[in-house]
């Protein structure tokens, strides 16, 4: 019996073993095709098979229900149908389209399910297609090869857990902070190894950040934003001496609030409207107990 290698010095076969193992590791990267087409035509298949099914019964139950005709006690006795041979016609309609049925009903929920699955994002496709030639120049081969082309792009879903809707500023920090990061350290690593007469690294095939890392720093910014908004709007209008020029920056305050509640956070129309509500209660009320400055 062979020993297994150490998951540290494990290298694995170049292809798809090479692939999984990434995929693995980085799930952003395990992104795969729901076959949206074929998944249609299976469910359009079965159901034209079970209007025929139930046609079939219904005919066959209306040729049973005839005066003096032993099998119209079918459509009141069901061990009857399936103990007497007169009834196997029925019986075996029946068994088909349980069958049928129960595949149907099982296929509608599962794509249900990867309806609602989470898709990648754009620079996640892009750079499992950029990665795809550094396992092997010939992989995917053959028809295999068409397997993440730009074409199908909306039928592609993945595996990594992730929240339905991101908010701006993890958008922004994932992709364009991320690119300058990234465009910085490669250079970093490159005056390094000039320096230290060392081989460049800057043509390794992938770097990975942490998400955990990015999100950090995105809810430390939202909250930071959120809370700096309201001591803002009462320093201001505060500082403001016209009750004309205070409504109308109650009313920019509010509509900035509300905007960034909407971009900054994934809160829901209906939170968002109460917490809005609560701000500008707040400013009305500071508002009304400072009252109009007194002239000079």
């Amino acid at each position: 019996m062979s020993e297994s290698p150490e998951p540290s010095t494990y290298k694995p076969v170049a292809g798809y073993p090479a692939l999984a193992n990434m995929m693995a590791i980085n799930t952003e990267t395990a992104i795969f095709r729901k076959f949206r087409d074929l998944q249609m035509q299976n469910l359009l298949f079965m159901e034209a098979k079970l209007i025929d099914l139930q046609l079939r019964l219904r005919d066959a139950q209306k040729e049973d229900d005839v005066v003096d005709n032993p099998r119209t006690l079918f459509a009141r006795d069901f061990y009857e149908m399936g103990a007497n041979d007169l009834g196997e016609v029925q019986m075996a309609l029946h068994r088909e389209i349980h069958t049928i049925l129960a595949e149907y009903r099982t296929t509608l929920l599962q794509m249900m399910e990867l309806n609602n699955a989470p898709r990648p994002t754009k620079r996640e496709i892009e750079f499992l297609r950029g990665y795809l030639p550094h396992i092997h120049d010939d992989f995917p081969r053959g028809t295999e090869g068409s397997t993440w082309d730009a074409v199908n792009d909306g039928d592609f879903i993945t595996l990594d857990p992730r929240e339905q809707r991101e908010d701006i500023v993890t958008r922004f920090l994932s992709g364009f902070m991320v690119d300058v990061y990234h465009y910085c350290v490669i250079r970093r690593d490159d005056l390094l190894c000039r320096l230290r007469k060392k081989p460049s690294r800057a043509g390794a095939p992938f770097r990975v950040y942490s998400n955990k890392g990015i999100r950090t720093v995105s809810k430390v910014i939202t909250t930071t934003t959120s809370a700096m908004l309201p001591p803002l709007a009462i320093i201001i209008l505060r500082a403001v001496q016209s009750p004309n020029a205070r409504m109308l920056f109650i009313f920019g305050f509010t509509v900035v609030f509300a905007a960034a509640l909407a971009a900054l956070t994934k809160a829901s129309p209906a939170e968002i409207f109460a917490a809005t509500a609560a701000f500008t209660a707040v400013e009305v009320v500071f508002v009304g107990s400072v009252g109009p400055s007194p002239s000079p």
